[in-house]
């Protein structure tokens, strides 16, 4: 069996190695984890686990996961085209193209962790590459669900350019993170069409929608099969273990991120491009609530997405719409295959506006 590097198997074994932080991922799935332990999802023991150093709503994901994708991205992403470039945007990265020796030697690893955390009941892991990775991880495990996050990819795709490492050093423009984001999440609904699946908006967790939130998530997460030892946190979890960190650290990186250090331009770029969120008013969280398809791209944004991004972004919209207001489960067996049937006729409908470089009020399509 083809084995690690000796350094990289050493530290594996303690599960503890430092490696490329996640901040900046093309998805922003930044709380998932987090959301998911405390629906009662085993992540592992703290020691294991790379948790934001000033926001301890982020991350959450285990090190040796970390690691074990770190070694295998590193080996297969593109970094000549654009010297220096980080092998967690998965530039290149074709998971059938892993040769069987680097795939035996990835999967030794995985799978020693995955019957690990077999003993666990519910368990979890999160890490933003395993939109790239999961076709591997998915062959070793018994009854697998994929929780697919999404957050509206224009401003994410600003601010990422805009970052000093992760934008500015590369040159890497909104647009070419636009594009990023866009293979990511139809690689994901891909890989993840083939086992139930559930949607976590991640723009419905914070502190006005969080009963809405849990709700919905355990819902799907019921329908899936995954969560007979899962349960909604009362409120006094919810204030103690999420809306106080929200609070203090969590909303600076998250709604307030309009208002980081920058340029007067980047700001008014970041401004342009976020989405005014219609969240819905709740009662106790529970559903169904009301809540109106959103503009699908925002008015002001310069930042030109492509039909297929506008088709995903159509495709998100309606069914965390049709997941609120009816307050019916998609069958997540299916969810993946109906996003994508969604997004492909989203592309073929949608009409960009010719003028001004922006999107002429586009909404969703019903």
């Amino acid at each position: 069996m083809v084995e690690l590097d000796p350094a990289v198997g050493e530290l594996l074994a303690d599960g503890v190695l430092d490696v490329p932080p996640q901040e900046g991922c093309p998805h922003r799935t930044a709380p998932c984890g987090y959301q998911l332990l405390l629906l009662g999802a085993y992540l592992g023991e703290r020691k294991h686990l790379d948790i934001g150093k000033n926001n301890p709503l982020k991350w959450w994901s285990r090190r040796d996961v970390m690691a074990i994708h770190h070694y295998l991205m590193s080996k297969y992403t593109d970094n000549v085209t654009i010297p220096g470039l980080p092998s967690w945007l998965g530039v290149g990265f074709n998971a059938a193209a892993v040769r069987p020796e680097d795939k035996a030697a990835f999967q030794a690893h995985a799978g020693a962790l995955v019957n690990k955390l077999n003993v666990h009941g519910p368990w979890a892991i999160k890490d933003n590459r395993l939109g790239y990775t999961a076709p591997l991880w998915l062959e070793m495990m018994d009854h697998p669900v994929c929780v697919l996050a999404y957050r509206h990819p224009a401003l994410t795709a600003v601010r990422l350019s805009q970052h000093p490492d992760k934008g500015r050093r590369f040159n890497l423009t909104p647009e070419w993170y636009l594009g990023n984001w866009e293979e990511y999440m139809l690689r994901a609904l891909h890989v993840c069409a083939k086992v139930p699946t559930v949607l976590l908006p991640t723009d419905l967790a914070e502190p006005r929608s969080l009963g809405a939130f849990y709700t919905l998530l355990e819902a799907q997460l019921r329908a899936a099969g995954a969560s007979s030892h899962l349960r909604i946190p009362d409120d006094k979890a919810l204030y103690e273990g999420f809306v106080q960190y929200w609070r203090e650290g969590g909303n600076r990186t998250q709604r307030s991120a309009v208002l980081a250090n920058g340029t007067d331009a980047e700001r008014s770029m970041q401004l342009s491009c976020t989405r005014p969120l219609q969240l819905p008013v709740e009662a106790g969280g529970q559903l169904p609530v009301a809540m109106g398809l959103p503009e699908l791209w925002p008015h002001s944004c310069s930042l030109r997405p492509t039909s297929r991004t506008l088709g995903l972004v159509h495709a998100f919209d309606v069914a965390v719409n049709a997941l609120l207001t009816t307050g019916r489960v998609i069958r997540p067996a299916v969810l993946c295959k109906e996003l994508l049937r969604l997004a492909a006729q989203g592309a073929e409908m949608v009409s960009i506006g010719s003028s001004g470089g922006s999107i002429g009020g586009v909404r969703s399509l019903s």
